[in-house]
């Protein structure tokens, strides 16, 4: 199996331990500012071959919604950041596309209610099914963005998180200590 980001060309066969990110140092390097540096990593587990989020800022979307790992399978689209990841290659135990496309038995009963055009073409399902997935990105998209002054304060190591809470506090104390001087201050003149 293979994973493709086809916005920005690039591809890459799976492996167990691949890293995906930003950094041209990674397995597979997706150049987009909505990447982080190390953004997640391939694993193969028991039941088939896993994408995992490595604590990224923008995190792994499968469907629009926000996961911690997503299994790989042929056909997962997901997004990682603002950059579509497709998954390919044929799935496992399937029949050949042209056995596939053939009806199964001959013509359908006449007494049997003919199902719309988009639910026996395959191609149209995947269409409407691509269709869903971007308005849900698009929808995502659209919500207010965190600052990316710190970047996700979880992410960093925990001396920057008590050093943020420490500073925090610090001024705090600050702007208190000004208030009473001023206070006393004014109530001197």
């Amino acid at each position: 199996m293979r994973l493709r980001a086809p916005d920005l060309g690039v591809e890459a066969e799976l492996r167990p331990g691949m890293v995906l990110g930003r950094l041209s140092s990674v397995d597979l390097c997706l150049p987009d500012s909505s990447v982080s540096r190390r953004h997640a990593r391939v694993e193969e587990r028991e039941d088939g071959w896993w994408l995992v989020d490595l604590g990224s800022s923008n995190g792994l979307r499968l469907r629009g919604r926000r996961v911690e790992a997503c299994p790989l399978r042929p056909g997962t689209r997901l997004h990682l950041g603002a950059v579509l990841l497709e998954v390919e290659g044929p799935p496992e135990g399937s029949p050949p596309l042209r056995e596939v496309s053939e009806p199964a038995s001959g013509p359908r009963p006449a007494h049997r209610q003919e199902a719309p055009a988009a639910e026996e073409d395959p191609g149209a399902r995947r269409a409407a099914a691509i269709a869903e997935e971007r308005r849900a990105f698009l929808r995502e998209a659209r919500r207010p963005q965190r600052s990316a002054w710190l970047g996700d304060l979880g992410q960093q190591p925990f001396s920057i998180q008590l050093l943020v809470l420490v500073a925090g506090l610090a001024f705090l104390t600050g702007v208190a200590l000004l208030v009473r001087w001023l206070a006393h201050a004014l109530a001197a003149t």
